[in-house]
C-alpha cells in the first residue's frame, strides 16, 4: 500500500491538500509554521491519529497551532516534547517511556589494567527495562558518534570525576541540552575518595 507523495516529504498528497493546506509539490520537512520549536514532521508522526469512532483523522499536535512542547510530558518519563524531539533520531517516542544513558569508558592501561562493559550487558539491561515497558537507550559512542573513551588513570578521585564530567559529558558547555536528558555513567579502573568529601 502506498500513498502519493510528489515532493517526497513523507506527507501524503491527500493530507497536504485536505488537512494541512500545504503544497503537495513543496517539501515541508523542517518547517515550524507555529513557532513552537517542533517541526511539522514530528508533530505529524506523533500527533496525527485516526479516530475510528468518528472515521476521521485528528491532530493532538496541530503543526499550525502553537503547543507548549517545553513543558508537555505525556508519557511521564521526565523528557519534555522538545527533548523527545531532540532524541527522536535515536528512537525516542513521546508516547513510550525512554531512559537515556551516556557511558564513557576509560581506555585500557598498561599491562591490561582497566575494564569495559561488554555490548551484551547493554542488551541484558534493555531487556530488563523492556519488561516494564521502558525503552533504555545507551550512548557508548555508537549512538551519538565518536569515541566515548577517556584517558587511563590508575586512581580517580572526586575532583577527577568533576573534571571528566565537564569535559566528556558537558563538553565544556554549561547549557548542554544532554544534561537534562542523559544520565552519565563512567567506567573507570579505580576510584578513591578525596578526604572530607563524599565520592559521587
Amino acid at each position: 500500500i502506498t500513498q502519493t507523495d510528489f515532493d517526497g516529504d513523507g506527507f501524503p498528497y491527500w493530507l497536504e491538500a485536505n488537512m494541512y493546506n500545504t503544497s503537495p509539490l513543496i517539501n515541508n520537512l523542517g518547517e515550524d509554521a507555529d513557532g513552537d520549536g517542533i517541526p511539522i514532521e514530528w508533530e505529524y508522526t506523533f500527533g496525527l491519529w485516526y479516530n475510528p469512532w468518528y472515521e476521521e483523522y485528528e491532530s493532538i499536535w496541530d503543526p499550525f497551532v502553537w503547543d507548549d512542547h517545553v513543558t508537555q510530558d505525556w508519557d511521564k518519563d521526565g523528557l519534555t516534547n522538545i527533548e523527545e524531539y531532540k532524541t527522536w533520531q535515536w528512537g525516542s517516542d513521546p508516547w513510550q517511556q525512554d531512559i537515556f544513558i551516556e557511558v564513557d569508558q576509560m581506555e585500557i592501561g598498561l599491562k591490561g589494567k582497566g575494564s569495559f562493559v561488554p555490548i551484551e550487558a547493554f542488551d541484558l539491561l534493555r531487556d530488563s527495562y523492556a519488561r516494564h515497558n521502558i525503552v533504555l537507550h545507551i550512548d557508548d559512542g555508537r549512538l551519538g558518534g565518536g569515541e566515548k573513551t577517556i584517558p587511563f588513570k590508575e586512581n580517580l578521585n572526586s575532583n577527577d570525576l568533576g573534571l571528566l564530567y565537564w569535559k566528556y559529558f558537558m563538553h565544556g558547555d554549561a547549557q548542554n541540552w544532554r544534561r537534562g536528558v542523559f544520565h552519565w555513567c563512567i567506567v573507570a579502573y579505580n576510584q578513591s575518595r578525596v578526604p572530607g568529601r563524599l565520592a559521587p
